[in-house]
C-alpha cells in the first residue's frame, strides 16, 4: 500500500505498478489496522437457533464504489457523516475491497470494522485491458518473478491483517505463459495458507484454460483448472439457472466454494439487481452455492445520501430473512453501537464536539439483528427502476448432483424447504411489530446509538444479539457482568424497559431460560412469566446492583464516568445454575411495553472478576 501524507493526516492508496509492488516493504507503510485478528463468531439461523456443525453457503460482499479509495482512504477519517458506511456485518462471511488498480489493499479502517465483527477481508490483484496484459507478460515471464510477487503479496497481507485475495485477471494471457499463470494461482494459495492459516484465495471467472478472456458464468471445463488450484471461484453475473445447476454438479463437495455473482447494479444479472438482489442469492443458496454480492453501495450511489439509511436497511432486511446470522462467541462483548460516524461527538451522554465526523475504524460492534421500516416513498424496484414482487418463486432446476446421506442430507432438504418458504412469504419482518435501527440524533459515547420501538400491541422482546458467551471457569469466576445504558423516549418510563438475556440450560444445551434485567420497581410490579411472550421454559427477573457496585465491574466493561443527558446505567451479575457451572448466554434482547420506545447506548458483557462467594 502506498502512502501520501499532507499537513493533516496520512492517505491510503493502492499499489499501481509491478515495480512498486516488488519494492514494497513494511518500513514504507508503517500504519496498520488496530484489529489485526478477527473476533471469533458463532453462527445461527435467522431466528437465533445455533447452527453448530452445519456447513452453510457463504455470503461474500465485494465493495466496488466509484473506483474505491474515496473519503475512506484517510487514516484519520473525514468530516462527512453522510458518506457510505457498512454495518450489516452479521450477515456477511467475507468482504472484498475492490478497485481497478493492480493491487487493492483495503484501507485500515475497513480491516478494523470487518475484523471486529469476525468477517474475513480480502485485497484484490487485478489486471485488465492492454495495460493489464503488458503487466501479465512481465509478471508471468518466469516462476522466479511469480515467487517474488507472491512474496510481496503475502507480506502485504500479514502487515495489513488481510485474510486473502481475489485474483481478477481480465485480459488475455499468452498461451506459453498459461503454466506460469497456474503456478501463480497455486503458489499464492499455498503461501497464504502457510502465512495466514485461515486465508482464502478466490479466482474470478474471466480467463479460460486457453488464455482467452471469456466469462463462462458457470463452473465448467474451461475454468475448473483454476478453481482446483485455489479456494474458490467468483462466477460472472450473467449466469442461467441451468448453468448454476451444472456448476453445483461439477463442484461436488466443494459447492460452497462456488460464489455466484450477484450485481446489485443489475447489468445482466438475473433478478435485475437493486432490491431484487435477494432473488439470485436465494437461487444460489437453494443449490448449496455461496453468493458474491457485488457493489451493494448501490443504495448510496444511486439512491443518494439522504435516502441511504432507509435503502440500506430495506436491501438487507430482505436478505436477512434468507441468510444465517453471526454473533459474538468470545468475551468481552463491549459496544456503544456507534457506526463510526456522527453529526457530533458524545461522551458520557454529553456533546463534546459539535463537528460532524466519519471514521470507520471507530465503528463499534453492531447487533446481529437490525430491522428498519421502508418508507412509502421508497418503492421496491430493481436497479433499473422496474417494480419487483415482494414474493417470488425459484427457477433453478431441482437436480442436486451427487446424493448425500444421513443427517447432512436431511439438513439440506430442510434448508431448501425454508428458502422456498421465505421466497413465497414476501416482505414479512423477522420480528413483527418492531423497529430497531441506528440514529445519529443522540448517543452515550461516539456518534450514535440504537433506537428501538415496540409496535406489536403487547409487551415483547426484540432479539439484538445471537451469541454464545460464557466465562471460563477458573478465569475470573464463573458468572457474567452485564452492564447497559438506555434512555426511554416518547413517554416511555424507565420501568417499561429491560434487557433480556436467554441462557442455555446445561442439562441439554438446547433448553433456554430467560432472565429479565429490569429496574427494581419493575421487578416487583410485573409478573414477567405472564407478561413477556417467551418460548423458554422459565422467566425470572433480576434487579440492578446498587450504583456503588459499578466500581466492581470489569474495567473493560464499564463506560468511564457517570452517564448524563437522561441516560440510565444498570449493572447485573448473571450467575451459573450451580457452583462451577457458568452461565452460557445465547441471546441478548430488549423488552419494551406495548407502544414503548427507547435508545440503547451501551452494552457490555464480561466475566465477573473475583470468586463465586463475592457479591
Amino acid at each position: 500500500m502506498m502512502e501520501h501524507s499532507n499537513s493533516v493526516q496520512v492517505e491510503c492508496q493502492p499499489i499501481t505498478s509491478l515495480e512498486d509492488l516488488l519494492a514494497w516493504n513494511e518500513e514504507k507503510t508503517p500504519h496498520q489496522p488496530v484489529q489485526i485478528t478477527r473476533t471469533p463468531l458463532a453462527q445461527f439461523d435467522c431466528d437465533g437457533r445455533p447452527l453448530a456443525g452445519c456447513e452453510q453457503p457463504k455470503l461474500l460482499v465485494c465493495h466496488d464504489m466509484k473506483g474505491g479509495y474515496l473519503d475512506d482512504r484517510w487514516y484519520g477519517g473525514h468530516n462527512d457523516p453522510s458518506a457510505y458506511t457498512f454495518y450489516h456485518w452479521s450477515l456477511v462471511d467475507e468482504f472484498v475491497y475492490f478497485s481497478h488498480e493492480l493491487v487493492t489493499v483495503p484501507p485500515c479502517a475497513w480491516v478494523d470494522a470487518a475484523h471486529i465483527h469476525g468477517v474475513a477481508i480480502y485485497g484484490t490483484l487485478m489486471t485488465e485491458f492492454d495495460a493489464g496484459a503488458a503487466i501479465c507478460r512481465r509478471l508471468l515471464r518466469s516462476e522466479e518473478t511469480v515467487d517474488a510477487v507472491v512474496d510481496r503479496l503475502v507480506a502485504v497481507s500479514r502487515h495489513h491483517g488481510l485474510d486473502g485475495w481475489l485474483l481478477n485477471i481480465e485480459n488475455p494471457i499468452d498461451t506459453q505463459q498459461l503454466p506460469t499463470l497456474s503456478y501463480l494461482v497455486r503458489r499464492l494459495t499455498e503461501r497464504m495458507h502457510e502465512a495466514v492459516p485461515h486465508s482464502r484465495v478466490i479466482w474470478y471467472d474471466s480467463v479460460t484454460r486457453d488464455g482467452e478472456l471469456r466469462w463462462q458464468d458457470q463452473l465448467n471445463e474451461l475454468n475448473e483448472c483454476f478453481f482446483r488450484l485455489c479456494d474458490g471461484i467468483f462466477l460472472n453475473y450473467c449466469w442461467t439457472p441451468a448453468g448454476l445447476a451444472a456448476s453445483q454438479r461439477r463442484a461436488g463437495p466443494r459447492r460452497r466454494d462456488v460464489y455466484v455473482g450477484v450485481d446489485v447494479f443489475g447489468r445482466g444479472c438475473p433478478g435485475g439487481g437493486g432490491f431484487n438482489s435477494v432473488q439470485p442469492v436465494a437461487e444460489a443458496r437453494w443449490l448449496g452455492l455461496s453468493a458474491a454480492l457485488f457493489a451493494p453501495g448501490w443504495t448510496h450511489e444511486r439512491l443518494g445520501a439522504e435516502r441511504f439509511a432507509a435503502a440500506e436497511d430495506a436491501l438487507w432486511d430482505r436478505l436477512a430473512r434468507l441468510l444465517p446470522v453471526s454473533g459474538p462467541a468470545r468475551l468481552p462483548l463491549v459496544t456503544s453501537f456507534c457506526q463510526g460516524r456522527g453529526l457530533r461527538r458524545y461522551s458520557h451522554g454529553q456533546v463534546t464536539d459539535e463537528s460532524p465526523w466519519h471514521r470507520l475504524s471507530c465503528q463499534q460492534r453492531q447487533p446481529s439483528h437490525l430491522q428498519g421500516s421502508r418508507p412509502a416513498d421508497l418503492p421496491l424496484t430493481d436497479a433499473d427502476g422496474r417494480p419487483v414482487p415482494a414474493a417470488f418463486q425459484l427457477s433453478c432446476p431441482a437436480a442436486l448432483g451427487a446424493a448425500e446421506d444421513g443427517e447432512r442430507a436431511e439438513r439440506w432438504r430442510a434448508e431448501r424447504r425454508r428458502i422456498e418458504a421465505v421466497c413465497a412469504a414476501g416482505e414479512s419482518p423477522l420480528q413483527p411489530g418492531w423497529l430497531a435501527h441506528h440514529t445519529l440524533e443522540d448517543a452515550l459515547d461516539g456518534g450514535g446509538c440504537l433506537a428501538l420501538a415496540n409496535r406489536s400491541g403487547r409487551r415483547a422482546v426484540y432479539r439484538l444479539f445471537s451469541c454464545d458467551l460464557s466465562p471460563e471457569v477458573g478465569a475470573g469466576g464463573s458468572s457474567l457482568a452485564v452492564l447497559y445504558a438506555l434512555k426511554p423516549t416518547g413517554g416511555t418510563t424507565t420501568d417499561d424497559c429491560a434487557l433480556c438475556a436467554d441462557l442455555a440450560v446445561p442439562a441439554d444445551g438446547d433448553t433456554v431460560s430467560r432472565v429479565m434485567l429490569a429496574s427494581a420497581a419493575a421487578a416487583a410490579e410485573y409478573s414477567w412469566k405472564a407478561s413477556v411472550e417467551s418460548d423458554t421454559d422459565s422467566v425470572t427477573c433480576l434487579t440492578p446492583l446498587s450504583a456503588d457496585r459499578l466500581r466492581d465491574a470489569p474495567p473493560a466493561a464499564a463506560p468511564p464516568g457517570p452517564a448524563q443527558g437522561g441516560w440510565i446505567t444498570r449493572l447485573y451479575r448473571l450467575k451459573g445454575p450451580s457452583a462451577g457451572r457458568p452461565p452460557r448466554l445465547r441471546s441478548i434482547g430488549v423488552s419494551l411495553a406495548s407502544g414503548g420506545s427507547a435508545l440503547l447506548g451501551y452494552l457490555a458483557v464480561h466475566a465477573w472478576p473475583g470468586s463465586e462467594t463475592e457479591g
